[in-house]
């Protein structure tokens, strides 16, 4: 772990009922695997996520993932999930046959790719070809060219996501959290370019007097944008892990 957990998580407060704690899933509470199909929660994550949401004034799972998905895997009750970037909630429209149709065909073009529907978004999946660099750079142009105004092409670990222009942004979830529940502490952990918008909107909350952390979970894969930003850098999702445990109330670790 990089930085001083202790002296970071102290700025939440003596107050746990009264923070947020905002989690990515895949790469964060899961170990990033081949298909999402085979992603699972790090061993001791959900007791751990089930304690926590018994002290603290919201414990919630931010992802690019419908909710019923994430629902499926992760078994914590009191754990909120934000289904498309927090998204969801709001309805958004069913991908467009020719989106769809586009990205099948975008897909043929590199052999090993996997195209994934999540209801109102679609993402092409590079993880396992020969060159996923070169794959991500023939097919990006290609799926921006298929995209129409009110949509935007989200860039992942080893994915492309043709998204509604309305889930392009975690951060609108934090917020929007936050400011319903009157919380006066959010933490945010995450693992991909995606998060650095999560991480935005903390520094806006933080200037309006919330206590904020930002943590970044490190891999090989991890976005330097989001290591840059991060006031904690923990080690994978074991690393995560242990700064949860240190999260609950009477670890002597938590503020």
């Amino acid at each position: 772990m990089n930085g001083a957990p202790g002296g970071a998580l102290a700025r939440l407060g003596g107050n746990p009922a009264a923070v947020g704690l905002f989690l990515d899933f895949d790469g964060t509470l899961s170990e990033i695997v081949p298909t999402p199909e085979d992603a699972h929660p790090l061993p001791g994550v959900e007791p751990q996520l089930e304690r926590l949401a018994g002290a603290f004034g919201l414990v919630a799972v931010v992802t690019g993932r419908p909710a019923d998905d994430v629902a499926r895997l992760l078994h914590a009750p009191g754990v909120r999930v934000l289904g498309l970037y927090g998204a969801e909630e709001t309805g958004l429209p069913p991908v467009r046959p020719e989106l769809r149709a586009a990205a099948a065909e975008a897909a043929r073009l590199v052999p090993g790719t996997r195209v994934e529907e999540k209801g109102a978004s679609i993402a092409v999946h590079v993880r396992g070809v020969a060159d996923p660099e070169v794959a991500m750079a023939l097919l990006a142009p290609l799926l921006e060219r298929a995209a129409d105004d009110d949509e935007v092409v989200l860039v992942g670990r080893q994915v492309l996501e043709v998204a509604p222009r309305a889930m392009n942004d975690k951060g609108r979830a934090v917020a929007r959290a936050v400011r319903g529940l009157g919380l006066r502490g959010a933490l945010y952990a995450g693992d991909d370019l995606a998060d650095v918008a999560a991480f935005d909107a903390l520094d806006r909350l933080r200037d309006q007097g919330v206590a904020t952390v930002r943590v970044a979970v490190a891999s090989a894969e991890a976005p330097g944008a989001l290591l840059e930003r991060a006031d904690l850098v923990v080690d994978g999702p074991p690393g995560l892990l242990r700064l949860l445990r240190d999260l609950e109330p009477g670890s002597g670790s938590a503020g």
